[in-house]
């Protein structure tokens, strides 16, 4: 690769930008090598600052000690096993291939980078829905990526597995459940439980109705809207063919308006 594609890959890989200098991205080069670098780019971009420097200063325990951390290795694997089990059963793709396709493009989507070695309308609905959700979780807090970042969702599984284990403990039992963020350990308290779920429903609210919006105006499928809604949300830059040159005025609006929530957070931006 050029001095000079190589010198905009990396800058908007680490920034979680994804733009290209080529027309089918990263997908031009149809290179192993270049597909992992760029993958290792766009985790280091999408890590929490503060687990970075943990890192820089040889902090390795501390950091993966991070909750956020070890849950994203956890949701890397599964999300790229789906993934990689769909492409291998609903394309052509050796078991090698869907696996390299699968492990580039979640982590492309959950980074929030927009980089595509693809094109995803010819995927199969389950990866295609993997890439969704992948774009809709985002990467980590204090990070350049977008989506509803790793920590909330984290959170969001923790307090769901807390109310079902309630339901079989006796009543007088009391649960302390706690989590580990760049500060240190945490309590998951009322306080968190509310943020968190009260972010998380305001965020699907916007997500429904920019979604529907898309959907009836540009007359596209339910689940082709799903996808770019997602994308300009997260601030993910990737497209299954809705927005272009004809694309209706309205629906451009709605998604400026997500991307422009989706870059600076709802709260702030309220």
């Amino acid at each position: 690769v050029s001095f000079f594609d190589s010198l905009n890959h990396a800058m908007c890989a680490l920034s979680t930008g994804g733009f290209s200098t080529k027309l089918m991205s990263i997908g031009e080069y149809d290179s192993v090598a270049v597909e992992m670098v760029t993958v290792l780019l766009m985790i280091i971009g999408t890590t929490n600052f503060g687990v970075l420097l943990m890192m820089v200063e040889g902090k390795w325990k501390k950091a993966w000690q991070v909750s956020e951390m070890r849950f994203l290795v956890i949701l890397t694997v599964i999300l790229v096993a789906i993934a990689t089990i769909s492409l291998e059963q609903g394309t052509e793709f050796t078991w090698a291939r869907s696996l390299r396709e699968g492990f580039f493009n979640v982590v492309s989507a959950y980074s929030t980078s927009g980089f595509a070695t693809a094109d995803y309308t010819t995927w199969p609905t389950v990866t295609f829905a993997v890439v969704t959700v992948s774009m809709l979780i985002g990467g980590g807090i204090g990070s350049t990526a977008g989506g509803l970042k790793l920590t909330r969702v984290y959170l969001l599984v923790r307090v769901t597995w807390m109310n079902i284990k309630k339901r079989f403990m006796p009543k007088n039992q009391v649960q302390v459940a706690s989590y580990y963020n760049v500060s240190g350990k945490q309590v998951i308290d009322d306080e968190v439980i509310s943020e968190t779920f009260g972010y998380f429903g305001l965020y699907f609210i916007i997500y429904f109705f920019g979604t529907v919006i898309i959907a009836l105006n540009s007359n596209v499928n339910f689940g082709h809207a799903m996808f770019e809604f997602a994308s300009c949300f997260s601030t993910v830059g990737l497209s299954a063919g809705v927005t272009t040159p004809d694309t209706p005025a309205l629906t451009l609006i709605v998604e400026i308006i997500g991307m422009f929530l989706g870059r600076l957070e709802i709260y702030i931006a309220l």
